[in-house]
């Protein structure tokens, strides 16, 4: 892929366009009336040149801090002005959102308690460096991958209309194969694509090397299921769906997907949309944009499910639900953990409860 190239998708006008139009036509229709002397002509046109000069003032500032919000742009997705914003981003050689500030000067291990550790070892993404490394708990380096996205990814991301340039494309999540080999399998994130920043996911060996690429948009979690690599896929769909009337915009689709972990190539795939509605927890997708749902969540991401977690063997059989073939799935923007028979790819048990927008929930060896 190269990395110089920018795509964007087909431009579509934005409010800021409309009212620049708007202002255009008001002042062709001002100088053909002859209505310069006219109050309230001259009214209009100052106001409509204060938007467009608010507008043009926040380009400018854009092309000296691109850490300027980007939702100014984002409404719609498509417009010149967001164009605009991204061509200012991705043509800066500096990749800077990825740096905070220094919050100390303490450097290496600052800390350490090992009755309070778990585990041996930490896998650390460095996306500044295109780098994960695997250290041990005095922060020495044991082993290192090289995941820079120009290095796995041959080709075209052809499943992505619009992909920013491979610069800007992070490993957004990482994870060691269970067989404890070096085998990594890595998901990439387009970092400020607006509407979709899930990307691909590639699986590399321990010594860097590509084994599979899967060409979708994989996001956030990775499981492990009999010979299957299980993750979440979403894809932006602009139709209404018969199980969400109430929802009248577009949103993504998000499907829980099986890979051959061999090869990578998808074996099936559960809509989970259609997971609840099947199921007898379809009141469920009635809380979208009400009742339980976060009321600040991105209207189009309906679910944002972040985690799979296979029911394992010890918790099987510590509560009526706990079953084997069974993950659990946490879903962000409802606040809520479902239960999936990973079989049939019905819920079979959901649940609100005191957590937020919560991540990653595991089972302790006791059940809970």
């Amino acid at each position: 892929m190269d990395a110089e190239i920018l795509l964007y998708r087909p431009v579509n006008m934005g409010i800021s366009e409309f009212l620049l139009c708007v202002f255009i036509l008001q002042c062709v229709s001002i100088w053909f009336s002859g209505g310069l002397d006219n109050k309230r002509n001259i009214l209009m046109r100052s106001f409509l040149l204060g938007i467009v000069c608010s507008y043009l003032v926040v380009l400018i500032l854009s092309f000296f801090f691109v850490s300027l919000p980007y939702a100014l742009y984002r409404a719609p997705w498509d417009s010149v002005g967001y164009s605009l914003y991204r061509w200012i981003l991705y043509s800066k050689d500096e990749i800077t959102y990825f740096y905070e500030e220094e919050r100390g000067g303490q450097k290496g291990v600052v800390s350490h308690n090992p009755q309070m550790v778990w585990g041996d070892y930490s896998l650390y993404v460095d996306s500044t460096e295109d780098i994960i490394r695997l250290i041990d708990l005095n922060g020495r380096e044991a082993h290192w991958w090289n995941v820079s996205f120009s290095m796995v990814w041959e080709g075209e991301l052809n499943h992505i209309e619009a992909a920013v340039p491979s610069k800007h494309i992070k490993v957004g999540r990482a994870f060691l194969s269970p067989e404890m080999n070096g085998d990594l399998y890595v998901i990439y994130s387009g970092f400020w694509d607006a509407l979709n920043n899930n990307y691909a996911m590639v699986k590399m060996d321990k010594d860097s090397k590509v084994l599979w690429r899967y060409e979708d948009r994989a996001h956030h979690d990775v499981a492990f299921y009999k010979s299957d690599v299980v993750t979440f896929v979403s894809e932006y769909v602009a139709a209404l769906n018969e199980y969400l009337p109430h929802v009248k915009e577009g949103y993504f689709e998000e499907y829980l997907v099986f890979l051959d972990q061999n090869t990578g190539e998808e074996k099936r795939r559960i809509n989970l949309i259609e997971a609840f509605s099947m199921s007898s927890y379809a009141n469920v997708l009635e809380t979208i944009y009400n009742g339980n749902s976060d009321k600040e969540m991105h209207l189009a991401d309906l679910l944002h499910p972040n985690t799979v977690t296979i029911i394992p063997d010890y918790a099987v059989g510590k509560a009526p639900m706990l079953k084997k073939g069974r993950a659990l799935l946490s879903f962000r923007n409802l606040n809520l953990l479902a239960i999936i028979n990973l079989d049939n790819g019905v819920v079979e048990w959901a649940s609100y409860g005191p957590w937020r927008g919560q991540h990653s929930p595991k089972f302790l060896k006791n059940g809970h």
